[in-house]
């Protein structure tokens, strides 16, 4: 069989799935949606899925994964590193009496972070903030005020 550079992704239970590097940007935040670790492999293109697979086989809690050979290259950090990301939009939203998500989105501009994350990871911050008696407000379309 053909050996291919591929990424691993391992579920906190520790099912494996192999995955194409072509949408890598997509695939990190894959991982970092579903708490998993990513490892650089090398292994049978035969063994390679599509996240749309992946997927379905996250849900399938039956599935417990395939004894596959492969040869672990490097382990990845997901890229977007959650908690680094909170903290900065905390910072962000505690320090500036008005903010905007594009005036976030250009201070994480180096993380490569998606509209749709950055959505996900200003949500959680602000109820965050919320249970410890901050109210976040949005005064306009994409823009905030503490109050």
């Amino acid at each position: 069989m053909r050996q291919i550079i591929c990424v691993m992704l391992t579920s906190q239970e520790q099912r494996k799935y192999f995955v194409s590097k072509k949408d890598l940007k997509i695939i990190e935040e894959f991982a970092n949606r579903f708490n998993m670790q990513m490892t650089w492999v090398k292994t049978d293109t035969q063994n390679i899925q599509t996240l749309e697979k992946i997927a379905k086989l996250i849900c399938n809690q039956s599935y417990t994964g395939q004894d596959i050979e492969y040869q672990k290259l490097e382990s990845k950090k997901n890229c977007d590193n959650t908690q680094k990301i909170r903290n900065t939009i905390e910072k962000i939203l505690l320090t500036h009496h008005k903010t905007s998500l594009k005036d976030i989105k250009s201070a994480l501009q180096k993380t490569n972070i998606s509209a749709s994350s950055l959505s996900s990871h200003f949500s959680v911050v602000r109820k965050q903030l919320s249970i410890r008696g901050l109210d976040i407000q949005m005064i306009k379309k994409g823009t905030y005020i503490i109050k």
